[in-house]
């Protein structure tokens, strides 16, 4: 029933661990690459230039001193530069001895903006279980805005350019902890993969025009800014800091020293645009799944029928609820059996999007949640085990069963985010448009 991970998987998982890594780190540090590249050219070409007549040049070395010099030289710098990528390893091995610290902000203390309470936001406790909460926020006044038009988006690379001049500013604070988690992926098998990702520029507000703005982003590129942001890399060896992230929480000082989160626009995050879905069977089961544990998000706990986050290669013309709908689907198709549940994901069933929200300790990132109902039954999922196992079903015989089940999952414990989030949409959407949720989950 279930998929398994093979040796072969392992080992490509393995090798696009590794491509992806090195290939962003080439691109951050571009500038030096290259220069350690002219160097080397220089030091091949100076030797070649000394050696390839040496007899000559010792008869005649005060006409030829300047070729010395620049042997000498190109030498020199070449041994500076090995030493420099020799120190760098150096640091990169120190790394298996450290660990990442959960941010000191008190999400819970972290305010709303006048400009979000403009909007109808509000901050929301989701319970993971009783000890753990995770704060975000949400409006159902955008959710609805979202739901009921059609929103086109408008490529903002003013908003890439920015944050990867931001990266590469911050370079020596913020790569200790990529090299880090790199680390830690390969020890424990998990996939750290450098995917390009659908970002959001900036705030989806109500407008004539209905754009939203979207940009191409990487998947490292968030996790250097909203993953690791009010963080710190210390040392388990003599608890000293490696690296810290902590003054980049997206949050302004209010007007009584109190934390308050930034809006999209202004901060300096990637933004990476979370999506998920809860689904239901052509026979009227919803389908909850458990993460993964060696999933980058969320492991060990509740998730979503397909949840994940939206790829570069997920749009659909300009049109952005399409493509965050084309991004649900994916994931879900992905998680829940693929090509045995249909031949492509866009045949997996329809879907709504249901809301939106910011993920407070995550730097505001944007999540959007979603209802799908499947084509096919429930015989017909299986868990993809390289990322959810271990799943629970909940047979809906009528509308009028909706509630407790959604109470039954909220009350189990080890909930996660985006699952609690779903379910609070979800819970929202049924109050108020009962009758078009039982047509849809029901098709009469």
């Amino acid at each position: 029933m279930f998929q398994t991970t093979g040796v072969r998987g392992i080992s490509r998982s393995f090798i696009r661990n590794y491509i992806d890594y090195n290939i962003y780190l080439f691109r951050v540090n571009l500038k030096e690459t290259i220069t350690t590249a002219i160097d080397l050219v220089i030091f091949i070409s100076s030797m070649g230039a000394l050696f390839s007549d040496w007899g000559m040049i010792l008869k005649n070395i005060s006409r030829n001193w300047f070729l010395i010099i620049v042997f000498l030289g190109s030498f020199v710098k070449f041994l500076y530069e090995v030493y420099n990528i020799i120190e760098e390893i150096k640091d990169y091995m120190d790394l298996r001895y450290g660990e990442i610290f959960p941010e000191r902000i008190e999400c819970r203390d972290v305010n709303i903006s006048d400009y979000d309470k403009k909007w109808g936001y509000e901050s929301i406790e989701c319970r993971i279980n009783h000890n753990v909460s995770n704060y975000v926020l949400n409006s159902p006044r955008i959710d609805e805005y979202i739901r009921n038009n059609n929103l086109v988006f408008k490529e903002a690379k003013n908003k890439e350019k920015l944050i990867k001049n931001f990266i590469k500013a911050e370079k020596d604070n913020l790569l200790p902890f990529l090299k880090w988690q790199y680390r830690n992926s390969r020890f424990y098998g998990k996939g750290f993969f450098n995917e390009k990702k659908f970002c959001l520029s900036k705030d989806i507000i109500p407008s004539g025009n209905n754009t939203v703005h979207c940009h191409k982003g990487t998947y490292y590129d968030t996790f250097l800014t909203n993953v690791i942001c009010g963080r710190q890399l210390k040392s388990n060896q003599d608890n000293s800091v490696i690296a810290n992230a902590e003054e980049y929480f997206p949050v302004n000082t209010g007007k009584h020293g109190e934390p308050v989160l930034k809006d999209i626009t202004s901060s300096v995050m990637n933004n990476e645009i979370g999506i998920s879905t809860l689904a239901f069977t052509s026979d009227h089961y919803l389908v909850i799944w458990t993460q993964n544990r060696a999933a980058q998000s969320s492991n060990g706990l509740l998730v979503p029928t397909g949840s994940g986050s939206c790829d570069w290669n997920d749009r659909v013309a300009d049109s952005f609820n399409e493509t965050i709908i084309n991004a649900m689907k994916r994931e879900l198709w992905e998680e829940s059996g693929s090509t045995n549940l249909c031949k492509s994901h866009t045949d997996v069933g329809e879907t709504i999007i249901l809301g939106f929200f910011r993920w407070i300790i995550k730097g505001g990132k944007p999540e959007f949640v979603g209802l799908t109902r499947m084509h096919c039954d429930l015989l017909s999922l299986y868990a993809n085990k390289n990322e959810v196992y271990g799943g629970k079903e909940y047979l809906l015989t009528s509308i009028d069963d909706l509630e407790n089940i959604i109470d039954d999952i909220m009350n189990t414990g080890n909930v996660s985010v985006p699952l609690y989030m779903n379910l609070l949409c979800l819970r929202r959407y049924y109050a108020g448009n009962r009758e078009e949720l039982e047509k849809f989950i029901f098709g009469s």
